[in-house]
């Protein structure tokens, strides 16, 4: 269930009502939040064991919370498990991985200013992503499978 106030102000999302939408091989969204205004979005992702997200760099600042599972960066010597709450300041790039060995899949409430810069494993750029092409990249997930795009994301 949602509840929108009459001015937008606040508002209440039970996660439990969103369906999680694939977005590749080992990697599943719930969008929460976008906001057009700041460019800031609020999503779940869930991360197979051993999956490995791109390089990217952020051009804003992130926060992620750790729900299940746990992860690290390749770049730094840190493990996250529930609990953990990492801050990514605006300008850092690394690489997410699921621990392999983790027993469950890995699931992080994330809060991201901005958008990240994708590279390939060379370095290269190959893409983009920001709020809005994520809203749409969870919408065109739910579409392909036939799951209905859910109401109450806080736009």
């Amino acid at each position: 269930m949602t509840t929108v106030a009459p001015d937008a102000i606040s508002a209440h999302l039970n996660t439990d009502d969103l369906p999680w939408a694939v977005w590749d091989d080992g990697v599943e969204a719930k969008m929460l939040r976008v906001s057009r205004e700041t460019g800031t979005w609020v999503i779940i992702n869930r991360f197979a064991p051993g999956k490995r997200i791109p390089t990217h760099h952020h051009d804003g600042a992130v926060h992620a919370y750790t729900l299940k599972g746990r992860w690290h960066y390749l770049e730094y010597d840190f493990v996250a498990s529930p609990g953990s709450f990492v801050f990514e300041q605006a300008g850092s790039t690394h690489t997410l991985e699921a621990m392999p060995d983790s027993e469950e899949p890995v699931e992080v409430f994330f809060v991201i200013e901005g958008g990240l810069i994708l590279y390939d494993d060379d370095g290269n750029y190959f893409g983009y992503t920001d709020a809005q092409m994520a809203l749409d990249m969870y919408y065109g997930a739910l579409d392909a499978a036939g799951i209905p795009r859910p109401t109450g994301i806080i736009e």
